[in-house]
């Protein structure tokens, strides 16, 4: 519960039409686009007050990798590496709240 004019931050994986076995690696259940999270949001009468997507700039290098784990089925059932350290690192600073 949010105290009265409480703020919420959501972040959620986007775009069901990427789903991969990334996303199974990481035990998500369900991705979403902009439209269905703002539609469940309003549902509950929850004032948005900005919605935006993380990794903007990164997402050509998002798809094509989701793209080819669909066309490469050594890659798309093999254990999933997850991203190098350091590029992880960098990611995650990124997105830090201050």
């Amino acid at each position: 519960m949010l105290k009265p004019n409480g703020r919420l931050i959501i972040t959620v994986p986007a775009h069901q039409w990427l789903w991969s076995s990334y996303d199974e690696a990481l035990d998500y259940k369900k991705l979403y686009s902009m439209s269905t999270l703002k539609a469940l949001l309003k549902r509950d009468n929850i004032v948005i007050e900005k919605v935006g997507y993380y990794y903007g700039l990164l997402f050509p290098v998002f798809m094509i990798s989701r793209l080819l784990d669909r066309f490469n089925k050594t890659r798309s059932e093999s254990k999933h590496e997850f991203l190098p350290g350091l590029v992880n690192n960098i990611l995650n600073k990124l997105t830090e709240f201050n």
